[in-house]
């Protein structure tokens, strides 16, 4: 397979994985406001597992010397954070976390990869 190919695919994945990660924030938040722990925990595995794969995603693409104006590290911040407010047990901080901070930029990562493929 082409990196062309390859590269079309995995964008086209991305655009499809990124808004259903990004809209799993709110029902993260949503839970953890409504006293439902035990879903939220199981959504933010999942959530942690969606976002190493788009990261690897990306870098992967940029890698290959593909302009893709999405800062990857940038997230590590955000997560770092949450996971003081698991170790905390601070689900004001989660909820926050998730909403106020990680929603928004992964809404700026599906903008972006939108850009990307009008291009």
């Amino acid at each position: 397979m082409s990196n062309e190919k390859l590269i079309h695919e995995t964008i086209q994945s991305i655009e499809e994985f990124l808004p259903k990660v990004s809209h799993s924030c709110l029902i993260i938040t949503e839970q953890i406001r409504s006293d439902n722990e035990s879903q939220a925990m199981y959504h933010i595995n999942q959530f942690i597992a969606a976002v190493e794969w788009l990261t690897q995603a990306i870098n992967g693409i940029k890698s290959l010397g593909y302009i893709i104006n999405i800062d990857t590290k940038e997230i590590n911040q955000h997560l770092l954070e949450t996971k003081e407010g698991l170790e905390n047990n601070d689900l004001v901080l989660i909820a926050d976390m998730f909403e106020y901070e990680l929603y928004p930029m992964l809404e700026g990562w599906t903008n972006e990869i939108y850009q990307y493929k009008g291009e």
